[in-house]
C-alpha cells in the first residue's frame, strides 16, 4: 500500500516537472524568435544605412524595435541607430527625416509597452526633440508657444496602442498554453496520436500565433 502511495507521489512529481520542462522550453522558443527577430531587422537597417537609404533603415529600426525583450540587445541596437540618425539628419539639413526618426523611435518604445512603458527617460528626450523640430516650422517669435503646444500633445495617453498590447499579450499566453495542451491531448501514453483533438488544436495555436504577431506589429 505504502508502495503504490510513494509510486503514485513520484508519478505525479514526475508529471509536475514535465510540466514546467514544457513551459521553460516554450518560453525559451518565444524568446529565441523575438531574438531573431530584432537581430533580422537590425542586419536591414544596417545594410539599408550603409548604402545610404535612410528611410528604409529607420523603418527597419522601427520593426526591430517591436521585436521587443526585456534586455535584448537589439532594442538599444535600434534606439543608438535613430538616434545617430536623427542626429546626422538635422545636422545636415533634413529636419524632416530627424523628425521622423525621433517619431518612429519614441513610437517604437510606446509600442513595446505592457505592464510598464520601458525607457521612459529616452521617451522623454525625444518629447523633447519632436517638439523642438515643430516648433523650428514657425516664425521665431511663435516657437515656445508651439513648442509648449506640441508637448502638450505628447504628453496625451497613446490609448490605441494598450488594446493591442493586451491583445499580444493574450497571444502570446494562448500560443503557450496551446503547444503545451497538444502535447499531452495529441498523444497517448503509449505513443497514442490523436488525430482530431491534434487538429482543432493545432488551429488554436495559428491562431494564437496569428493573433499575437499581428498585434506586436501594430502595438
Amino acid at each position: 500500500m505504502q508502495r503504490n502511495e510513494s509510486e503514485n507521489a513520484r508519478s505525479k512529481n514526475l508529471k509536475y516537472l514535465q510540466y514546467i520542462v514544457l513551459v521553460l522550453i516554450v518560453v525559451a522558443m518565444v524568446a529565441g524568435r523575438v531574438l531573431v527577430g530584432g537581430w533580422h531587422e537590425d542586419g536591414i537597417a544596417r545594410e539599408r544605412l550603409a548604402k545610404g537609404d535612410v528611410t528604409e533603415a529607420i523603418t527597419a529600426y522601427d520593426r526591430s524595435l517591436h521585436w521587443y525583450l526585456p534586455g535584448s540587445p537589439t532594442v538599444t541596437r535600434a534606439i543608438s541607430g535613430l538616434t545617430r540618425i536623427a542626429q546626422s539628419e538635422e545636422s545636415r539639413g533634413d529636419a524632416e527625416n530627424a523628425l521622423r526618426a525621433w517619431r518612429v523611435l519614441r513610437s517604437g518604445l510606446y509600442g513595446s509597452e505592457w505592464l510598464l512603458t520601458p525607457r521612459t527617460d529616452i521617451i522623454a528626450a525625444c518629447d523633447r526633440e519632436i517638439a523642438r523640430l515643430v516648433s523650428l516650422k514657425v516664425p521665431e517669435p511663435d516657437r515656445p508657444a508651439a513648442y509648449d503646444k506640441e508637448m502638450n500633445i505628447l504628453k496625451n495617453p497613446s490609448g490605441p496602442r494598450l488594446g493591442w498590447s493586451i491583445l499580444a499579450l493574450a497571444g502570446f499566453f494562448s500560443w503557450t498554453v496551446g503547444v503545451v495542451w497538444f502535447i499531452f491531448k495529441a498523444f497517448g501514453p503509449k505513443d497514442e496520436f490523436y488525430r482530431k483533438p491534434a487538429i482543432l488544436i493545432g488551429l488554436f495555436i495559428i491562431a494564437a500565433y496569428a493573433l499575437w504577431m499581428i498585434a506586436l506589429s501594430r502595438a
